[in-house]
Parts: C-alpha cells; structure tokens; sequence
C-alpha cells in the first residue's frame, strides 16, 4: 500500500472523500521506494485525543513553550490540555528573572505553585532567562525537576544569579570585625556593587537601611573604609550615597554568601 487514503481502500467510489478511519490492524506501508512508503497530509495535532505528529514531537509543541512573567508564570501549548493530570510533564523557557515564590499557568488552567526539593519554594533567581525547566505535575503542584542554583541561606536574598545578601544588617562593629565574622561563618563581608545592585532591584532591602552600612570596599583614601545606604549630605537612606570612616568606628553591615 502506497499511501493510506478512502480511495485506496474503495476503489469504486465516484467522489474523493475525506474523513477519520479507523484501521483495526498493523498497517504495512511497502511501497518500493521511500517517497511511496509514507503518509501524508497530516496536520498537527488539534485536540488532546489527537494522534501526535513527527512534526509535533520535533518541536515538542505539545510540551514545550516560553513562558511570559517572572512570578506568575504562564505557557500555552497546541494542543491545549483540558485538564492536569499527575505525571504530566513539560518544558518551559523564562522569558525573565525570577524574583521568588513562583506559580505556572498552562493554557489558563490556573496558576499552580512551582516547587523544587519537593516542598521547598523557588528563591529569587531560581528561574533565568534562556535557561529551560523541567517540570512534572505530582497532582498538587509542578515540581522541579532539571538542576537549579544552589538556593541561599535562611535570612539571605538573592543577588542576581550567584550572590546572596543578608536581608538585614547585623549590629555595629568595627571594620575588622565585621570582615572576621563573615568570613569566620563561610561568607564574606559584602562588597560595595554586592550592595548597590541588592538595593536597586525589585527584591531590594532598601528598606532596611537606616544607617551607614559597611562594605568591603576601598574609600579612595588612605586609612578609611567604605560606608553606603545614607546620603552624605541629606542623612537619608539612599542606594546611589554614602560615604567613608575610619575602620575602627563600628557600623552596621552585612554578610554575602557566594551560591
């Protein structure tokens, strides 16, 4: 058989007609070259019930989409799905930067919470742009399961993709102490663009600050250390300000942990 169609199998019929049969054996396509050892014409797949196509499976449209959003994310798939069903699985690209607790929307079936090791919540930066995620549906929730970023410490937020800053800053010390005390937990003491970038994202701890803050960071003089977080000449909290002391002062600072 060359190719499976209604006017092969009803050789009187007048009119060519198109429709659904359905075959109840193996069928052999022996054709005595390639080009006539195939079936074509099939489009791809438009309901769940659907055969799925090669075309299909190559492009994995019926498990693989860009996500829109960096919290609420959302896919959509052709076929879409009516339902979730446990053991469902699927593929999606971050189109953005997560910035904690996430939740995946497929073809607007609602928003279910995204999980890694197996109840954790995802953390700030878990989910990147251009880097896909697997995920499979346990009935409950979508649970993660391709590789992640080591997440950060209790009391740590996420600064971009590899830095994680304490959310508050420790009580005042010294400049020497603050550095010992840091690296003396397996962190170090917070450089200066550690800070900045942590006080002007979206995840920020802007409004922790209420003092100068130190950060392990030249003041561009000698025997001075760098203060940030208030603003020289208003007293203010403000990322973009700071200025500089003598190491000796104690101030407020914070730890970085390098995930």
């Amino acid at each position: 058989m060359n190719r499976l169609g209604l006017c092969s199998l009803f050789p009187f019929a007048v009119q060519i007609a198109f429709g659904q049969l359905e075959v109840p054996a193996k069928v052999i396509l022996d054709g005595a070259t390639s080009d006539k050892r195939q079936v074509l014409g099939l489009a791809l797949p438009s309901s769940g019930t659907s055969g799925a196509t090669m075309a299909s499976d190559r492009t994995d449209a019926t498990t693989f989409s860009t996500a829109t959003g960096n919290n609420a994310l959302a896919i959509t798939l052709a076929p879409a799905p009516t339902s979730l069903l446990p053991g469902m699985r699927f593929t999606f690209l971050p189109s953005a930067l997560s910035i904690g607790e996430a939740t995946l929307n497929v073809n607007g079936l609602g928003a279910i919470p995204l999980r890694k090791n197996v109840n954790a919540q995802l953390d700030s930066a878990d989910l990147r742009p251009g880097r896909p995620v697997d995920v499979v549906f346990d009935g409950l929730v979508f649970q993660v399961t391709s590789q992640l970023y080591p997440s950060c410490p209790p009391g740590y937020k996420a600064v971009g993709t590899t830095v994680c800053i304490e959310a508050v800053p420790r009580d005042s010390a010294n400049w020497y102490a603050a550095v010992s005390t840091c690296v003396g937990e397996g962190k170090r003491m917070c450089g200066f663009t550690d800070w900045f970038q942590a006080c002007l994202q979206a995840d920020n701890i802007f409004s922790t600050v209420a003092s100068y803050e130190w950060v392990d960071h030249a003041a561009n003089s000698n025997n001075y250390a760098k203060l940030v977080g208030i603003g020289e000449v208003t007293q203010l909290p403000d990322c973009r300000d700071g200025s500089r002391q003598i190491p000796t002062v104690p101030h407020p600072y914070r730890c970085c942990y390098d995930r």
